[in-house]
């Protein structure tokens, strides 16, 4: 779909459905550009009014940016959101993810390296995936 159609739009609101429907959701929001991955972070917690729950549903939220490390536990520190990377020893880092959400995903797969440190957090059978792209805007439109 074309730049402007509401292709994040219509993935955030599956995002926000996941977590709430299910509490035991975990997902991971994957795009280059840290700016983007933080707005996702930013409208997610704002649906959530109380504060101990929005914590909780953060919890729940991981961001994958470039560099493309690892992905970061999303988390309020100071009234502040930030990112970081899971506790060392934390089953966070290993997370099994219920839903992967690739925006300008274009980009992303348009090289194997960054291909593969996607997929490495997909799960088959398990793992609902979401890849937004316009087509213009790939290598081969």
């Amino acid at each position: 779909a074309p730049a402007g159609a509401g292709k994040t739009f219509v993935a955030l609101s599956h995002m926000l459905d996941k977590l709430l429907i299910n509490r035991e959701a975990k997902l991971l929001f994957v795009a280059r550009n840290s700016a983007l991955c933080f707005f996702v972070a930013r409208w997610l917690a704002k649906r959530i009014k109380n504060t101990l729950q929005r914590l909780a549903f953060l919890r729940r939220v991981y961001l994958f940016y470039e560099p493309f490390d690892v992905p970061l536990a999303v988390s309020i520190e100071h009234g502040r959101l930030t990112a970081k990377r899971p506790a060392s020893g934390s089953t966070a880092g290993a997370a099994k993810f219920d839903m992967l959400v690739v925006d300008e995903a274009h980009h992303v797969y348009a090289h194997a390296a960054l291909r593969e440190q996607v997929e490495a957090h997909f799960t088959p059978g398990f793992t609902t995936r979401f890849l937004l792209s316009d087509v213009s805007q790939s290598l081969g439109g």
